[in-house]
């Protein structure tokens, strides 16, 4: 029985904390994100065509400029999830993520499909991203994304072999949680992901493997604000996946704006990266 699917996936054996103490008195926190794909996520599936790989690019051509523009004139720090291909594509744009002031964590080597390699290989391409990021930043990350979501038996005991501090792609809370396995809780945070605030699942859209599509801002818009207020309400935890070549397209840059100015409007809203998160979680609430 995989881990996976068996009682030992489970990462809680009681109701979820009801009421969270935000620091300062926040009522909710917001963690904007986005994965650094530029043309890996094509690229990982063995998809060579010009036209993908093309789209791809748009992301460091373009994209991830206006992304951090944004965040600038916000006044926001956010995490960036960046396979190491990325990385060493483009070097000085991730560079210029971290001496803005962004947090720069774990997104794979190749955007690979983990669930398919070997414990080896896995462990290979997983230091080897860690290598790289260190070496252009200047600190080691101690955040990972998996890639399109998947995982093998060894993914979790890789990131506490390597002294990851948290993980963000599962999504069994609206708040962080401690991973348990088979009763026994684990020295790794769950950031909770959530398709519905990805703009992948409201955009992302390729011929090549099948249409996606491709909704108007006003409606996506709509989806998230209205997440983002019962988030608020419930005082919960708000966290925003973006892509550098979907959100960097103008309509998208420009509803991202509109739905920051939407929570920039509601007080007591505390702005923070993944790991300011995971610090802040671990010394409140870690058992």
């Amino acid at each position: 029985m995989s881990i996976f699917t068996g009682p030992a996936c489970r990462t809680a054996n009681k109701r979820t904390i009801e009421t969270v103490e935000w620091p300062e008195g926040a009522r909710c926190a917001v963690c904007l994100t986005l994965d650094y794909d530029a043309q890996t996520l094509w690229s990982s599936m063995g998809i060579d065509k010009l036209v993908p790989i093309s789209e791809g690019e748009y992301g460091p051509r373009v994209g991830i400029w206006r992304y951090l523009d944004l965040l600038d004139k916000w006044g926001i720090k956010a995490t960036f999830f960046i396979p190491g291909l990325t990385a060493e594509r483009y070097s000085e744009s991730v560079r210029e993520i971290a001496r803005r002031g962004h947090e720069v964590a774990h997104h794979g080597y190749t955007h690979e499909d983990v669930s398919k390699l070997s414990r080896d290989d896995e462990k290979r391409s997983f230091v080897r991203a860690i290598s790289i990021l260190e070496q252009l930043t200047g600190k080691r990350p101690i955040g990972y994304r998996s890639p399109a979501g998947e995982f093998s038996p060894n993914t979790i005991d890789l990131l506490l072999e390597e002294g990851f501090v948290y993980h963000s792609t599962c999504c069994a809370d609206d708040i962080p949680y401690r991973w348990e396995i088979k009763g026994e809780k684990k020295d790794l945070l769950e950031i909770p992901f959530q398709w519905i605030l990805s703009d992948a699942v409201h955009f992302l859209f390729s011929l090549t493997w099948g249409p996606g599509h491709i909704s108007s801002p006003s409606k996506v818009y709509d989806i998230w604000s209205s997440e983002f207020d019962g988030i608020y309400e419930m005082g919960r935890l708000f966290c925003l996946t973006s892509h550098d070549f979907i959100t960097g397209r103008p309509s998208r840059i420009m509803l991202l704006d509109k739905l920051i100015r939407h929570i920039k409007g509601y007080p007591r809203v505390w702005f923070a990266r993944c790991d300011e998160i995971a610090a802040y979680w671990k010394k409140k609430y870690w058992e």
